[in-house]
């Protein structure tokens, strides 16, 4: 009793000191933790996760709250001040990712945990308040790539114009070939085939190279994908070229935890575990910037007009301020993700976020001002200077998801472990 009581007057003591910290603060209590989260448009989300009393996969589309998008001088009273469900249904399995299609906005790319594929669905509108499958893209058929159901094996999912690309492994092996589909979207919000357009295969021969399977895939720009795989490569594809190596790749500085744990004795190994290097990463195309982090805090950016020929690059590695008060982090939700390139902030100032730490907080990161001079590489000096600059600390559980609004200043979302998606516009110093 004497425990909750304490845990309420907490709650309250965050809630009035967050007064002086938030410009926009909202709640929604949903019936399930999240799985997959992903930002249609710059109105509304796509959620989704498993009912704990059905056991059933919910998937929702909500509607963002209105006076969060109102402009600094608009006046007058906001009717609609929180979080609205538009259009809801359900999948047949747990979605893991989720992914919006640009071209078309009714329409989401999911990945399933029983389907080796892509499936389409399509979100409610006025006059229907149901999401419905509208169709499966089969990957089965190309390379037999291993079956979604296995949990140890890498896929992720990434949509770019009209283009939907899935990577997947083709076998279970370590340091086998990565399969690249490809998929184009037709012009009335329909798919030209079910089965993939093209399949690139990556690495089939590189028998002495070991890249892991992905983790994470981004959209470059209308042609390229950049993907990182769980052994710390990143690698750039061009889908017109259709190469079995990548236009560019190279493999990101190991932690000295981990240097540390290659380099002990056979004896100590066999009482030590070691302990895996987990990595997350992002990119702002338009400063041709790549930012990774690692689990152990370490953190490095690299321009990808710098790489050489031989795929070097001047990597210049740092530990983040106050990481190692994060607790750890847990492999499948640790990510890291950059503010999006807009009019409305200073360009040159990045920040991140970071979610999947085993504390109950979202961290805000910025950097240091960076130069549009291409002969200037990424300086340890530059690195060291990145800054912690808030955090968000209203979650009760772990923050498994976080994501910038696209367009709106300082909006963040997050989602925990609690089961509860916290929109938080935070105030810049």
């Amino acid at each position: 009793m004497a425990e909750s009581k304490l845990l309420e007057e907490d709650k309250d003591e965050w809630f009035f000191h967050s007064l002086k910290r938030y410009s926009n603060l909202y709640m929604f209590e949903l019936e399930f933790p999240l799985d997959a989260f992903e930002i249609i448009n710059e109105t509304s989300l796509c959620v989704s996760g498993v009912q704990s009393y059905s056991k059933r996969c919910e998937i929702l589309q909500l509607c963002v709250p209105p006076k969060l998008l109102r402009s600094e001088n608009e006046e007058g009273l906001c009717k609609d001040r929180d979080f609205k469900i538009l259009s809801g249904g359900y999948a047949e399995s747990r979605i893991k990712q989720i992914k919006c299609l640009p071209k078309y906005p009714k329409l989401v790319a999911t990945l399933q945990d029983e389907y080796n594929g892509v499936i389409i669905h399509e979100v409610g509108d006025d006059d229907r308040a149901t999401i419905l499958e509208k169709s499966r893209l089969s990957a089965g058929a190309a390379g037999s790539p291993v079956p979604f159901g296995n949990k140890h094996v890498g896929k992720s999912l990434c949509s770019m114009d009209n283009r939907i690309i899935l990577g997947a492994p083709q076998n279970s092996k370590a340091g086998g070939s990565i399969l690249i589909h490809e998929w184009e979207t037709g012009s009335d919000e329909s798919l030209t085939r079910d089965t993939p357009t093209s399949t690139f295969k990556i690495w089939e021969n590189a028998s002495n190279l070991r890249c892991g399977h992905i983790i994470k895939m981004k959209g470059w720009d209308m042609n390229t994908c950049i993907f990182l795989t769980n052994e710390g490569t990143v690698a750039l594809y061009d889908l017109r070229n259709g190469k079995e190596q990548p236009d560019l790749f190279f493999h990101v500085t190991k932690s000295p935890n981990h240097a540390q744990q290659q380099s002990t004795s056979s004896s100590t190994l066999s009482s030590t575990p070691t302990i895996p290097v987990i990595f997350s990463f992002d990119c702002i195309p338009q400063q041709n910037m790549v930012g990774i982090l690692d689990s152990c805090g370490g953190y490095e950016t690299f321009d990808v007009r710098c790489v050489t020929p031989n795929n070097e690059t001047n990597l210049s590695r740092t530990l983040l301020p106050e990481f190692t008060t994060l607790a750890g982090v847990y492999p499948e939700w640790f990510n890291i993700e950059y503010e999006p390139l807009t009019e409305m902030r200073e360009k040159k100032r990045n920040r991140f976020i970071i979610s999947g730490t085993k504390k109950e907080c979202v961290p805000v990161f910025r950097e240091p001002e960076i130069s549009s001079d291409l002969d200037s590489k990424p300086s340890s000096e530059s690195c060291q200077s990145v800054e912690s600059v808030f955090s968000h600390d209203g979650h009760s559980k772990p923050v498994s998801h976080s994501i910038w609004h696209p367009v709106a200043k300082n909006l963040v979302f997050s989602a925990s472990v609690d089961a509860v998606l916290h929109a938080w516009q935070f105030i810049s110093e």
